[in-house]
């Protein structure tokens, strides 16, 4: 059993989605704007040449409408769809990269890029890095303003939502380069990456956005992959250790640019807890439409190998026909019923955002 875990370009991180009952799409939140990695992608990746990491096939796609691959790395839909959903659009904005020249993006964009970073070096060539999405965002302003006037657009920048779901595969490639570190090198590491996050925030922050909605990290040492490195399928600690590392720091980052930057609002997603019940007690959950729980918590839907995660989901891969009752997709990312389910929990009050719930940021 090796000792050292080796990740691909891809990695998972658990998805989330928003619950806003009472939110509408329009003069209250006129966009949303997604940055981060494959938790979030909906098909940027498809257009990126080289060896990105990719899900434009089946059986990827196969529970979304029409049962088509869309570049999202689920078997529906992501976490930015329930986002936009929940806002009352009709699922996450359209993908950067698919949008064409005078096509209006007055709902908002997605950025994401499977395989990201918030470091450039994090899989540098395969994916758009943050600092990239965010150069993507200023030619999305500027069209705003060519059509709206700098003022308007201004307003309209200011009342939209900027979602992040990212940092998983900085932690990974971390693990993966340096195995084991010690709690000095760990801590130093963190400190780059979120002091690297804020420095993106900021910048975002200078460019008119004011409402910021950040996932954290969940117990990314549970997923199958990580699995597969420990005798009796347990999870890998270490890993998770660093998940809760920059989890803590993010809530002092985004605290501080919240004391210094005037109108910067914000809701952090603190989902591990949650995840770390959901996943020791699955019976008890279901999603939507699947009221009597999960019935696998450890095991891929689709793969190959012990846990369904010795490989990649491939167009000949075998997978789970009963997909709401699994956690996990692939070796790397949730079901889209696991993030249905995560998005009705955590967003009951306060409990796992923090300073002020989602609905808060939304004004009424």
């Amino acid at each position: 059993m090796e000792n050292k875990l080796r990740f691909p370009l891809l990695v998972w991180g658990f998805a989330v989605a928003v619950y806003i009952p009472t939110a509408t799409a329009g003069d209250a939140i006129p966009a949303i704007y997604v940055f981060g990695d494959s938790t979030v992608d909906v098909g940027n990746n498809n257009f990126l040449r080289g060896n990105p990491a990719s899900a434009n096939f089946l059986p990827y796609g196969i529970d979304f409408p029409g049962k088509r691959p869309t570049g999202r790395f689920s078997n529906g839909y992501s976490g930015s769809d329930y986002l936009a959903m929940q806002l009352g659009f009709r699922q996450s904005p359209p993908a950067y990269l698919s949008l064409t020249d005078g096509r209006p993006a007055a709902t908002g964009v997605n950025f994401a890029s499977g395989g990201s970073g918030i470091f450039d070096s994090t899989n540098p060539n395969n994916s758009i890095p943050l600092s990239k999405q965010i150069r993507y965002f200023d030619s999305v302003s500027d069209s705003l303003k060519t059509r709206l006037g700098r003022k308007a657009a201004g307003n309209f920048i200011s009342k939209s939502i900027f979602y992040f779901s990212t940092a998983n595969n900085d932690m990974f490639q971390f693990l993966a380069r340096s195995g084991v570190q010690n709690e000095t090198q760990q801590d130093l590491f963190i400190e780059q990456l979120t002091h690297e996050f804020k420095i993106h925030l900021k910048s975002l922050y200078n460019r008119g956005g004011r409402k910021f909605l950040v996932s954290g990290t969940g117990p990314m040492g549970c997923i199958p992959i990580a699995r597969l490195s420990v005798p009796g399928d347990g999870c890998v600690e270490y890993i998770n250790n660093i998940s809760r590392k920059f989890n803590r720091a993010m809530r002092i980052v985004l605290r501080d640019l919240s004391f210094r930057l005037h109108g910067f609002s914000y809701s952090f997603l603190d989902i591990y807890d949650f995840i770390t019940l959901l996943t020791s007690k699955p019976q008890k959950f279901g999603s939507h439409h699947t009221f009597s729980g999960f019935k696998e918590s450890i095991a891929a839907c689709c793969g190959s190998g012990r846990l369904n995660a010795a490989s990649d989901c491939t167009p000949n891969s075998t997978y789970c026909s009963d997909r709401e009752k699994y956690l996990f997709w692939d070796r790397y990312h949730s079901t889209q019923a696991f993030s249905e389910v995560v998005t009705r929990a955590v967003f009951d009050g306060r409990k796992y955002a923090s300073p002020i719930a989602i609905k808060e940021l939304v004004p009424l």
